[in-house]
C-alpha cells in the first residue's frame, strides 16, 4: 500500500509551511545570503527560509549541479549552454558558470550529454 506522502518528495521550510516537491520539478535555487528562491516548473518561486548551502548538501545525490556559489541548476532543465560562461535555463533564466566550475561543468553535463546522444 502506498504511504499518502510520498517520500520521494523534497521537504522546503518556509516562513509559514514546508511545501513538498519532487526534485525532477526543481529547474534551479538561487542563494539570497540566509534565504534561498526555489524556482520550480509551471509554478511561483517558493522563497525557503533555508540557505543555498543546506540545498547544496541536500540535492547532491539527486544530480543537481552547484554551477555558482548562489545558483544550484537541474541538469534536466539545461536548454543551452553558452560558451560565455553561461547557461539559459526552462524559462529563459539566464545563470552563471563560474570560472573555477566550468571545467568541471563541461565534463560533467556537456561530456555526458554527448555519450548518451551516441547510444540514440
Amino acid at each position: 500500500m502506498n504511504h499518502p506522502l510520498d517520500i520521494k518528495r523534497i521537504p522546503i521550510s518556509c516562513v509559514r509551511t514546508i511545501e513538498f516537491v519532487l526534485p525532477e520539478h526543481i529547474v534551479r535555487i538561487e542563494g539570497m545570503e540566509n534565504y534561498s528562491k526555489v524556482y520550480i516548473n509551471d509554478r511561483e518561486p517558493i522563497l525557503s527560509n533555508n540557505n543555498i548551502g543546506f540545498y547544496k548538501a541536500f540535492l547532491s545525490d539527486f544530480h543537481f549541479i552547484s554551477c555558482h556559489r548562489s545558483h544550484i541548476i537541474n541538469p534536466d532543465h539545461i536548454i543551452r549552454y553558452h560558451k560565455e560562461g553561461y547557461v539559459e535555463m526552462v524559462g529563459n533564466d539566464k545563470i552563471p558558470i563560474a570560472r573555477r566550475k566550468k571545467k568541471e561543468f563541461i565534463e560533467s553535463v556537456i561530456k555526458e550529454s554527448f555519450k548518451m546522444s551516441r547510444v540514440w
